[in-house]
C-alpha cells in the first residue's frame, strides 16, 4: 500500500469515528422561577365539611419562566420547570375555609422537572428533582399558599429545600362560591404572581 493510500485510510479512519456526547454535570446553586398553574381538589372541595379531600397542584403545561443565572451544571441552562405535587390530602372533614386557616398538604409528594430548550428551540428536560412536603401556610396579605418541602433527596438541587409561593388568583371569588357549589379547582399565579424558588 503507497503513502497516500495509508495517509488517505487513516483520514477516513478518523473523521467516521462517532461523537461522544458527555452527560450534564449535577445540577446545583439557586434558581428562581414564575410559574402559574392550577390547584384540584378531589372529591370537590365546598364549605359543606366532607371527606378526605385530596390535593393536587400542578402546572401540567409548564407554564413558567426561570431566571438560572444562580445554577451550575445540566446539559443546557434551565429555562422553567414542570411541578407536580399530588398524594397529600386536606384532612377528614376539610372545608373551603381550611385552604385559608390550617391548610395541611400530609403525604405530599413533589416532582419538579427542569427543562431548558434544545438546539432546535425546543423545550427539553434538563433534571428532575424528588422531595416530599415539609410545610404549609396561608400568606393572608397575598392570598397564596406557602408550600416549602423537605431538602431535595434526589437529583438536581440535592440537599436544598424547595419553595412553592401560589397566589390564588381570585381568592375572593373561591370563597364565595365555596357557600353555594363545590369546587373542582383554583388557579394560581396567572393573575396574582406566584413563585418557585431555590432555596
Amino acid at each position: 500500500m503507497s503513502r497516500m493510500a495509508l495517509i488517505g485510510f487513516a483520514l477516513l479512519a478518523f473523521t467516521s469515528a462517532p461523537a461522544i456526547v458527555t452527560a450534564g454535570s449535577a445540577v446545583t446553586g439557586t434558581i428562581s422561577c414564575d410559574i402559574s398553574g392550577a390547584i384540584a381538589f378531589r372529591p370537590p372541595i365546598s364549605n359543606t365539611a366532607g371527606g378526605n379531600i385530596k390535593v393536587k397542584i400542578s402546572n401540567k403545561d409548564g407554564q413558567s419562566t426561570c431566571d438560572s443565572s444562580g445554577v451550575t451544571g445540566g446539559k443546557e441552562p434551565i429555562s422553567g420547570v414542570i411541578v407536580k405535587i399530588s398524594g397529600g390530602s386536606l384532612g377528614e372533614g376539610a372545608t373551603c375555609a381550611t385552604l385559608s386557616s390550617a391548610p395541611q398538604l400530609t403525604g405530599s409528594k413533589v416532582k419538579m422537572t427542569w427543562r431548558g430548550l434544545n438546539l432546535a428551540g425546543h423545550p427539553n428536560r434538563v433534571a428532575v428533582s424528588k422531595t416530599t412536603v415539609a410545610s404549609v401556610s396561608w400568606d393572608s396579605g397575598s392570598d397564596a399558599l406557602d408550600i416549602v418541602t423537605q431538602p431535595v433527596t434526589f437529583g438536581a438541587f440535592t440537599g436544598s429545600t424547595i419553595t412553592l409561593h401560589a397566589g390564588l388568583d381570585d381568592f375572593a371569588g373561591f370563597s364565595a362560591f365555596c357557600n353555594t357549589a363545590q369546587i373542582r379547582s383554583t388557579a394560581f399565579g396567572t393573575v396574582n404572581p406566584s413563585t418557585l424558588t431555590v432555596p
